[in-house]
């Protein structure tokens, strides 16, 4: 576990060395302190060291638009049931709550946002993409779109099933078609996650059903999300209540089909706090996950933005319950 943290950029890397260093906030360049850990963990160098080499290189610019949140950070509420929280204001890059943030999970669904950023990343949405075998999924009582082999729908298409309804056999399609299976989709998945720094992620599937080693952490999660952010496109897909598409059946035929959002902030269950607009987000639920939500909100009053995220509530109820209590502190911050 010392080891798989060498490069935690999340914890203790950055901002306990740091301020050992300094006593206030120095910020590193990406490649360059990621060339520096290349080197440097073959000889197992920890993270103090890595920082120190990072200092002695006076290198600039790495986290200066990031929340570190440093390892032994823990925020308390006992009115939580989940087992991982965190709140984080995007402008001021500000902690307003956390909570076992570093805690190593099963994301479930959540998946999907890194599925959704390497879609808008490395494909092109107007492709035309034919269902295969090879992203086929058996597993009962997996949310699927029912795709069969053979059919052919748009890109586009697979990834507003995949944000909006969740649609696992859609992830399944984005991923064949971009990398040429489930597999060596995940590999990219984790790769590019461990460049926006997210270290503590393993990726082993674009869905999030439940398979051994497919574990990230609130910490990494709010990487991943603050990423997407950047995307018109993906923000466009999270922010739609239902999604209609019509694809083409193997045998010709063309089907139209409209899922509605997992999301009780798009189907009217749940309401957001007073004076905060919902820009996007993603649900995950499975039974090793628990119950999983990540938003990102805008507070109309300062129009400042914040990253609230939620791993592993015990039941859906619990979750926007929490998730309520956790958006009230950005209501309340001044």
């Amino acid at each position: 576990m010392k080891n798989k943290k060498v490069l935690s950029l999340l914890s203790a890397c950055i901002s306990t060395a740091m301020s050992f260093l300094s006593g206030c906030a120095e910020f590193y360049d990406n490649s360059s302190i990621l060339k520096i850990y290349e080197a440097d963990a073959l000889s197992q160098k920890s993270a103090y060291s890595l920082v120190v080499s990072a200092k002695e290189h006076e290198l600039t610019g790495f986290a200066d638009k990031l929340v570190v949140v440093p390892e032994e950070y823990n925020d308390t509420n006992e009115s939580f049931s989940c087992s991982s929280a965190a709140l984080f204001c995007l402008e001021d890059n500000q902690t307003l709550f956390a909570y076992n943030v570093h805690e190593i999970l099963n994301p479930a669904s959540i998946t999907k946002l890194m599925t959704a950023y390497l879609t808008v990343k490395y494909g092109n949405l107007n492709d035309i993409v034919t269902i295969t075998d090879a992203s086929t999924i058996t597993e009962i009582g997996a949310m699927l779109i029912g795709l069969k082999p053979g059919d052919k729908i748009s890109l586009r298409d697979l990834l507003g099933y995949a944000l909006i309804n969740s649609g696992n056999d859609a992830a399944a399609a984005i991923a064949v078609h971009i990398s040429g299976s489930v597999d060596a989709f995940a590999e990219l998945m984790t790769s590019e996650a461990h460049k926006l720094g997210a270290t503590n992620t393993t990726f082993k599937n674009p869905h999030g059903l439940t398979q051994e080693g497919h574990l990230t952490t609130v910490y990494d999660t709010y990487l991943i999300l603050k990423e997407c952010f950047k995307y018109d496109t993906i923000l466009e897909f999270m922010q739609m209540p239902t999604y209609t598409a019509t694809y083409t059946l193997a045998d010709g035929s063309e089907k139209t089909r409209t899922v509605k959002h997992t999301m009780r902030y798009h189907t009217g269950e749940a309401v957001l706090n007073n004076g905060l607009t919902l820009l996007g987000g993603k649900t995950g639920t499975t039974n090793a996950a628990g119950h999983c939500l990540s938003l990102i909100v805008e507070n109309q009053a300062d129009n400042k933005h914040y990253i609230a995220i939620i791993f592993k509530a015990y039941t859906r109820d619990d979750l926007y319950t929490e998730m309520q209590q956790l958006l009230e502190l950005c209501v309340n911050d001044k």
